[in-house]
């Protein structure tokens, strides 16, 4: 058995299976922990975070209170009877197939493969010689909303021993009256970038990896904060390189370095499309394009919440003033296109995407004018079949540009979470174009 612990990836062998080794979110673990140290547990629970924060884990990890032949008050679940053996492997696996009382659905893949009408069914059955049955619903506001009433009447008056876990990444999408018959509510957000360092470090101690902090660093805020991620990352680099130095981890992935994000995003403000359509080509024949429209997407997140006064981990004195030079004089309404055309660029065509978005720039007003700046073409040109075509595509740019605007601040507002979108922007100097 030691010698199958030793052979697993980095990400399941050191993914933690106890509530106190859980990464981050002190507070709600301690919530949890007082919670299930009342006479009466909470029945229905509702996590609810960004993807990739950890919820699905820490579902998993309450099962394991709940199921625990001899869980402790203060110290939470054994560990060592044969119900937590079980739920260990299950925790790092996801499969349920040896647990009898636990089962985890995702609401988006049911196509068929499991009845979920079985599965409400299953939950008002009594349960045996009293043990605890453990529902998983994970990504339920996808849930239809006949589904969420049903799940009503049952979250309304919980059978015995019946524990029902809602884990969803947009609570407003589910009905209030579901949301609000929750026992306990937690929100799971991502391990800060230091919490994550700390695990990043444990990892090198133990399996013997050379490393600094810079480059444990750099794979924290490339898996983008989730735990998984970066652990898989780590493991690349060992792979790889033996290391987790800076020097060595930026060998295996191909950093973007900051100074090619700012040159970029100088560029497109500035409407300098040589300049942009060059390093363009130069991030096209160095980096894989999905990776950098992430960066951009970073950066502009990390721009927005800093401008507003909101301190995140990494961010210097430089890089304020770098957010405050770039997006300092934008508009609501040139934040908005910007966050929706990154947000929603073609996955399937990056590259021309990218090139759009250089030529349209972010001046809404250019954008709107006829004939559009980018195909400056007038109807006296001799080539008349040139200018319909151009005239005919500054009109479609004219309705791309409303449209994207309008969409892109509800994505904005999608993206800030309960902060309302206009004051999130407020520190941009800007005001709503009507």
């Amino acid at each position: 058995m030691a010698d199958d612990i030793e052979s697993l990836p980095f990400h399941r062998k050191y993914r933690p299976n106890t509530l106190a080794g859980y990464i981050g979110n002190q507070k709600i673990k301690e919530t949890a922990i007082k919670a299930l140290s009342s006479d009466k547990k909470p029945q229905v629970i509702l996590l609810w975070g960004s993807s990739g924060c950890g919820k699905t884990t820490f579902a998993r990890l309450l099962a394991k209170e709940y199921s625990c032949e001899n869980r402790d008050a203060e110290t939470g679940a054994c560990n060592t009877c044969y119900n937590c053996q079980l739920i260990n492997d299950y925790i790092a696996t996801g499969d349920t197939s040896s647990l009898q009382n636990i089962q985890e659905i995702d609401i988006t893949e049911q196509s068929g493969k499991r009845d979920l009408t079985a599965v409400l069914n299953d939950m008002t059955m009594p349960s045996y010689a009293g043990e605890w049955r453990t529902y998983i619903l994970d990504e339920c506001h996808m849930a239809s909303e006949g589904l969420q009433n049903r799940l009503l009447k049952i979250a309304e008056e919980t059978p015995e021993n019946v524990l029902i876990i809602f884990c969803t990444t947009n609570p407003e999408k589910m009905l209030p009256t579901l949301t609000n018959r929750c026992n306990l509510k937690l929100h799971v957000t991502k391990p800060k970038v230091k919490e994550l360092v700390s695990l990043l470090k444990h990892v090198c101690d133990s399996e013997q990896v050379p490393y600094d902090v810079e480059g444990l660093a750099f794979l924290a805020n490339r898996g983008e904060l989730t735990i998984r991620t970066a652990l898989q990352n780590l493991q690349q680099a060992v792979n790889e390189q033996q290391s987790a130095k800076y020097e060595d981890v930026i060998k295996v992935f191909d950093a973007i370095s900051s100074s090619l994000i700012i040159s970029f995003f100088r560029a497109l403000k500035s409407r300098d499309v040589f300049r942009y359509i060059t390093l363009l080509y130069e991030v096209k024949s160095k980096f894989d394009l999905t990776m950098f429209v992430n960066e951009l997407s970073s950066f502009v997140q990390r721009g927005v919440y800093t401008l507003n006064g909101i301190t995140l981990d990494g961010v210097t004195d430089n890089d304020l003033k770098v957010y405050r030079e770039l997006f300092g004089d934008l508009g609501v309404a040139q934040i908005s296109m910007l966050i929706n055309r990154i947000s929603t660029m073609d996955s399937r065509n990056l590259e021309m995407s990218l090139m759009m978005l250089g030529y349209t720039g972010l001046d809404v007003k250019a954008t709107e004018a006829e004939p559009s700046s980018v195909f400056e073409t007038k109807l006296d040109s001799p080539d008349k079949e040139i200018a319909k075509e151009s005239a005919m595509a500054s009109k479609v740019l004219k309705e791309k540009a409303s449209e994207e605007r309008d969409r892109g601040i509800e994505n904005a507002k999608n993206l800030m979470g309960e902060v309302g979108i206009e004051d999130i922007l407020s520190g941009f100097g800007g005001v709503l174009i009507e």
